[in-house]
């Protein structure tokens, strides 16, 4: 059960982000979000021969062309159903599940890389981001990297899309 600190972000974040216009908008971006994160994941990419990916907030699907390509083993999760399903429309062979960042459901050190890319973990509240950054360490495998974003002043603000 979920805690009432917990409900009020995820039931915000949940009418927001399965909204038709929200899912639309999400189900079309593509490409890198800046320079930095391109750099960052590509170069991260290169260190592994293959590595097992899980891309955490994959949204509408942005991120997976980015990052299945040269993966392993290539799985994306979005707590979103309707985003979920909006990604798998475009990527019907990649593996794409509903799933969230505080209750990761695979075995421990399954993962080279995890991406939580687009500021997901502000995404949570703040009183749950120690979870879903526990799990995320419990999955990684012991050379493993995570890769997020967070809001940050001198970035773009919450209406900009960059990928356009």
């Amino acid at each position: 059960m979920l805690s009432k600190t917990r409900l009020a972000p995820d039931v915000v974040n949940r009418s927001t982000w399965s909204d038709p216009d929200s899912v639309s908008a999400f189900a079309t971006a593509q490409g890198w979000i800046d320079g930095s994160e391109r750099c960052i994941v590509s170069r991260l990419l290169a260190e592994w021969t293959a590595p097992d990916v899980l891309d955490i907030g994959v949204g509408g699907g942005r991120t997976v062309p980015l990052l299945s390509d040269s993966a392993g083993r290539y799985v994306g999760i979005d707590f979103i159903p309707e985003l979920v399903d909006a990604a798998r429309l475009r990527f019907p062979r990649v593996d794409l599940r509903v799933g969230d960042a505080r209750d990761l459901q695979f075995p421990d050190a399954s993962f080279d890389l995890v991406v939580f890319s687009i500021n997901g973990l502000d995404a949570i509240d703040h009183s749950d981001r120690g979870v879903a950054l526990s799990e995320i360490r419990r999955v990684l495998r012991p050379q493993g990297t995570l890769v997020f974003s967070t809001h940050n002043a001198e970035g773009p603000g919450p209406h900009d899309r960059p990928w356009h």
